[in-house]
């Protein structure tokens, strides 16, 4: 009995987090995957579907790959400095 009851506090104690994770997480990067692939390039938003025209758009877009690249770059940079003082500094990768 006293373990139900243990169990039961438990999942009342993490039920808010558990919420808040699932909407504040979860449920926005739903939300954000749906707005990518409406129309809506003002201030006002329009709800027109467009598919994955927004993507093919931006992907067409120079300037776009161009910051791609550079992200990719700058990472790759990074990311051996690191390794290399790390390596040095005698710890596992």
């Amino acid at each position: 009995m006293r373990i139900r009851r243990d169990r039961a506090l438990s999942l009342l104690v993490i039920a808010p987090s558990v919420l808040a994770v699932a909407i504040f997480v979860y449920g926005l990067i739903i939300w954000t995957g749906y707005i990518s692939t409406v129309k809506w390039a003002t201030l006002r938003p329009d709800y027109s579907p467009v598919g994955l025209a927004n993507y093919m758009s931006i992907f067409a877009n120079n300037r776009f790959l161009m910051d791609i690249r550079n992200t990719v770059v700058f990472y790759d940079l990074l990311h051996r400095r690191v390794s290399h003082h790390r390596s040095s500094a005698g710890e596992p990768d």
